[in-house]
């Protein structure tokens, strides 16, 4: 693996009943909480190395719940909640009743230019994410281990008008587009500082599919002024020969009229 990407955790590594002991400790003491995870992330990110796509982590997934928007921390608080306190009560009362607690499912987490991927690393199924539909991700301030991800779905409007005016202007106009459904995905990183670097390369893919989008703008820009030109010439050069041809006639007319006036 190259420098800046993310090596695969061992299973050990993510330690899940030491972490959300500490969650089940923070939901009476939220503000302590806040401080002391604000405080360890400053010391581990202090030494974050520059990451670079793909960038790969193996995390565990507490899964997916409805997103209260398709950005910003309000968005992920409230999925962040449910999915946290979810496995750690659940894993409360395991311990409670003598049982061994349920692991979170393993996964691999791949941040490709074009998207997210996630594997499960025990059946093998994997989703992905194009980095069109994804619309935020985040380290949770609170718990800043947990990787969240927002994607939504993508609907496309394009209204008569509009499809009235592409057709008459010959060209492709951009659909507006609506995004619906807005998804938080929660992951489990090993350490702050992978969760960190997972946001970075997420930024990163957002930085080049931004670049992407504006060089095929421009690229299509070009294109349909060089069409544009192209089509003008082809008017200017019909006009000329129809000028021409109507001289021609005129001229071919007078000639006749004077051999009529001789005869």
């Amino acid at each position: 693996m190259s420098e800046g990407h993310l090596e695969p955790e061992a299973a050990d590594d993510i330690d899940e009943d030491e972490y959300f002991n500490e969650f089940l400790l923070a939901e009476s003491s939220p503000a302590e909480s806040v401080q002391g995870a604000a405080s360890a992330a400053s010391e581990q990110l202090k030494d974050s190395a520059e990451v670079t796509l793909p960038t790969v982590s193996v995390v565990k997934r507490l899964g997916f719940a409805p997103a209260a928007g398709i950005g910003g921390s309000d968005s992920v608080r409230g999925p962040v909640d449910q999915l946290a306190k979810a496995v750690a009560r659940l894993r409360r009362s395991s311990q409670a009743s003598g049982k061994p607690a349920t692991q979170l499912p393993r996964v691999q987490l791949t941040v490709l230019p074009h998207g997210l991927s996630v594997e499960d690393q025990q059946s093998g199924s994997s989703t992905f994410h194009p980095i069109e539909t994804i619309s935020y991700v985040a380290m949770e301030t609170r718990m800043p281990r947990l990787f969240c991800l927002v994607s939504v779905e993508i609907a496309v409007k394009s209204s008569a008008v509009q499809q009235q005016q592409q057709q008459q202007q010959q060209q492709q106009q951009p659909a507006r587009t609506v995004a619906m459904n807005p998804t938080c995905h929660v992951f489990l990183c090993a350490s702050v500082s992978d969760c960190h670097s997972l946001v970075l390369a997420a930024r990163l893919a957002f930085s080049s599919s931004v670049n992407q989008t504006k060089a095929a703008a421009l690229a299509a820009r070009r294109k349909q002024q060089q069409q544009q030109q192209q089509q003008q010439r082809l008017e200017q050069k019909q006009q000329s020969e129809a000028g021409d041809a109507s001289s021609r006639r005129v001229v071919k007319l007078g000639a006749v009229t004077n051999e009529i006036e001789e005869a």
